[in-house]
């Protein structure tokens, strides 16, 4: 099942303002199928959970990504 978690909208200027919603009917998902590629950052502990995951990776697989 996938849910929409808010990490991207991308919708031109014009769009948002006749359509008044970042919800398009012609959207394009990007499925995130990774726990560590949706991480929400609101706070000072979730940039620290942040961290320590991306301390879990190489910067080579990082950069793969």
């Amino acid at each position: 099942a996938y849910v929409v978690n808010g990490a991207f909208y991308l919708i031109s200027p014009v769009d948002l303002r006749e359509q008044r919603s970042f919800y398009k009917s012609d959207g394009v998902p990007l499925v995130m199928e990774e726990l560590n590629e949706d991480l929400d950052i609101d706070t000072k502990l979730d940039w620290m959970i942040a961290e320590s995951v991306l301390q879990l990776h190489s910067p080579e697989e990082i950069s793969r990504r």
